[in-house]
């Protein structure tokens, strides 16, 4: 479940950015960027680095737990 739900955070995430790309080289294509424009973009995209940076922060922190998690537990008896 929170393997999925990471993918799903990730997959957002670039989605996102990749949106964030095509309408930021469309701005600066048709129009010169006021400054205050400029800055909102630069927090969006601030945003969006920290957004990835979380997701992969807890992707890091599953591979760990897994990576530690002792094979010889057995989980069904330790659930009940």
């Amino acid at each position: 479940m929170i393997s999925a739900a990471l993918e799903a955070a990730e997959e957002r995430a670039m989605r996102v950015q990749e949106r964030h790309d095509k309408l930021l080289n469309q701005i600066c294509s048709y129009y010169v960027c006021h400054k205050e424009l400029e800055q909102a973009i630069v927090g969006v995209r601030k945003a969006m680095d920290e957004e990835i940076e979380f997701a992969a922060t807890l992707r890091k922190m599953q591979l760990w737990i897994l990576a530690t998690f002792p094979d010889h537990v057995d989980l069904a008896a330790a659930l009940s």
